[in-house]
């Protein structure tokens, strides 16, 4: 609620530690004076997390009578701090500041270090989860950790084939499996491609409906100045221009009513000329949706998952084979040793083979429950899509429509105002 704060001043409250900060990044100014703050280290570590203070106070504390005070402050806080206690900062005391506490600041560098490849590693993954949403498919890297990490009411199944004696065992299946994320490329490429071309036939639908709208507004534009023009040989425009009786026309003010009445009529006939053509593009532009693209994306998705559920069969049905051996093996005192750290849990289910089979079985089908759900949602999405775009365009123009005819409503009635002006002048 308060990540908008830029100046927070603590003085004088007993404050041991100094914690619950970085919720304000927009912090600049900070005051901690008179304080009981005593931990040097832990105080400086926590204010390198502040990145965009300029002004410090810290002094009545028990830390800054410290020797190193000064410098290891400067050096962790960084080169935006520019007041330490009300006194200025300048670019030499944090260089000198730097150089003496260049070994304290090793750990907080290579922890800055992991931060920056952590929130790069982030992006990356947010970025690719943002275009396999546009293509609306599931990004590549995303696809294993989102069935590995299924919840599962029972023992960690993915714990159980990580154990070395079984993951020696699954070798050759786990690496038939890898082939699960080449069909996730392979289906993110075809998505892609067909992405592109949808959004190649939206482009040009909603260009053609702009450049309609434009066609339409130009020629209103054309209707209006015509009559103005005319409008002007009859009454003279100015502030303070009045009817001469002697040349008063009015025979010539009547036609310009019945000129302005035809206009109203021309500008609201081009209105609805206009929403017919809108009309008109929307079911032209529906059936070549239906004729394109009503079934092609969903072909396309149902044929990948169809090959997903494949691998993922495959993949458990062997992984059930070789634990079965492992239980034959075992029962003739041939199945290998478990290993140290292994959760009970697990080695019991490594020595009863019914439960093993079956937790393992209801895992894999789990995992296949869950590429049916994923399967449906990119369906769903196909589907909404379109309706989303062609439910916008059309409240866009119902939206644009009734401006236009408010518009013609208000002009026509500001130039009926005008011919009365006009014609209580002349009486």
């Amino acid at each position: 609620k308060l990540v908008q704060l830029q100046d927070l001043s603590l003085y004088s409250n007993l404050i041991t530690t100094v914690k619950g900060l970085e919720m304000l990044p927009k912090l600049t100014c900070l005051s901690l004076g008179v304080n009981q703050i005593d931990s040097l280290d832990d105080t400086t570590r926590y204010l390198h997390k502040l990145r965009n203070l300029r002004m410090l106070t810290l002094s009545g504390n028990r830390i800054a009578g410290q020797k190193t005070y000064k410098n290891r402050v400067i050096a962790f806080v960084g080169e935006k701090l520019k007041y330490l206690d009300s006194r200025l900062v300048l670019p030499k005391d944090h260089k000198d500041a730097v150089e003496d506490q260049n070994e304290a600041l090793a750990g907080v560098q290579d922890e800055d270090e992991k931060a920056k490849i952590q929130a790069k590693e982030l992006a990356d993954w947010n970025e690719e989860e943002a275009q396999a949403a546009k293509k609306n498919c599931i990004a590549p890297n995303s696809l294993v950790p989102e069935l590995d990490n299924i919840r599962f009411e029972g023992p960690n199944v993915m714990e159980l084939l990580r154990i070395d004696l079984v993951r020696d065992r699954i070798k050759e299946d786990s690496d038939k499996y890898e082939a699960i994320v080449a069909k996730a490329v392979e289906f993110e490429k075809q998505m892609g491609e067909l992405y592109e071309k949808k959004k190649s036939d939206r482009d040009g639908f909603l260009a053609s409906l702009k450049w309609y709208s434009d066609a339409s507004d130009e020629e209103c534009k054309a209707m209006i100045y015509e009559y103005e023009k005319t409008v002007k040989q009859v009454i003279p425009y100015g502030l303070r221009v009045q009817p001469n009786l002697d040349t008063y026309d009015d025979d010539a003010t009547h036609a310009l009513r019945e000129l302005l009445g035809d206009l109203k009529d021309e500008l609201l006939e081009k209105e609805a000329d206009q929403f017919d053509a809108f009309a008109s593009a929307i079911s032209v532009f529906e059936d070549h949706l239906k004729e394109n693209y009503e079934k092609i994306g969903k072909e396309a998705i149902g044929s990948k998952f169809e090959e997903f559920r494949k691998i993922e069969k495959d993949y458990f049905d062997g992984i059930k084979g070789k634990m079965a051996q492992y239980f034959e093996d075992k029962s003739r005192n041939e199945g290998g040793t478990i290993g140290q750290g292994v959760p009970q849990e697990l080695i019991r289910l490594l020595d009863n083979k019914e439960d093993c089979l079956k937790v393992i079985g209801e895992f894999g089908d789990l995992r296949t429950k869950r590429l049916d759900e994923l399967e449906e949602t990119l369906k769903k999405n196909e589907d909404n899509e379109w309706r989303l775009l062609l439910e916008e365009a059309q409240t866009k123009e119902q939206l644009r429509g009734r401006a236009r005819i408010a518009e013609v409503i208000a002009y026509i009635k500001r130039q009926e105002e005008h011919l009365n002006q006009w014609d209580a002048a002349v009486d």
